[in-house]
């Protein structure tokens, strides 16, 4: 058996946003239409709202190999002076 469809309304509520919300992204939200009746997909919108979870990013910590990530190792770069040898040269003799 087939799980019963949602309204928009059912949909707004278990979001918690607007029913034009809902309606501006029927797309993404699962919707099944039946003739002008708008219904969704209660799997889809459950899969939605897995895409929009937000998931912490990993902690920082030095690896198994003992070097820094890429982010770490970016944060520890020194800053050098700008090179002037890359500049033309103009000719000029200072």
């Amino acid at each position: 058996m087939t799980p019963q469809l949602l309204t928009a309304e059912q949909v707004a509520q278990r979001l918690a946003v607007s029913v034009r919300f809902v309606h501006d992204h029927a797309h993404e939200l699962g919707l099944v239409k039946l003739g002008r009746a708008s219904r969704f997909d209660p799997a889809a919108v459950d899969a939605y709202i897995e895409r929009c979870r937000v998931r912490p990013d990993p902690p920082m910590t030095v690896g198994l190999t003992g070097r820094r990530s890429r982010r770490q190792a970016a944060s520890r770069r020194p800053i050098l002076p700008p090179r002037t040898d890359l500049l033309p040269d103009t000719g000029r003799a200072s």
